[in-house]
């Protein structure tokens, strides 16, 4: 499996759950708009996902992460 997908499956599946189904994450689907996460509600995902592929994300790039796929993105460039 190519590291963008995994690192797209294992977001959302973080992601999913509750009133987010796993399937209906796409790289498209807006943290704020479409599963209504706040700064807060980010530290989670961000920790999992560090934890997981080393990438260590900073208050300022995940304040720029909008998408589902701004963050795949940034995983994939900065994975060792």
């Amino acid at each position: 499996m190519a590291i963008r997908d995994e690192v797209f499956e294992y977001i959302a599946d973080i992601l999913g759950g509750g009133d987010v189904r796993v399937e209906d994450v796409t790289l498209d689907t807006s943290f704020a708009d479409d599963l209504g996460l706040d700064d807060r509600a980010m530290v989670l995902p961000v920790n999992m996902v560090h934890e997981r592929f080393g990438v260590k994300m900073d208050d300022d790039i995940v304040d720029g992460f909008k998408t589902v796929g701004d963050m795949v993105d940034y995983v994939v460039t900065h994975y060792e």
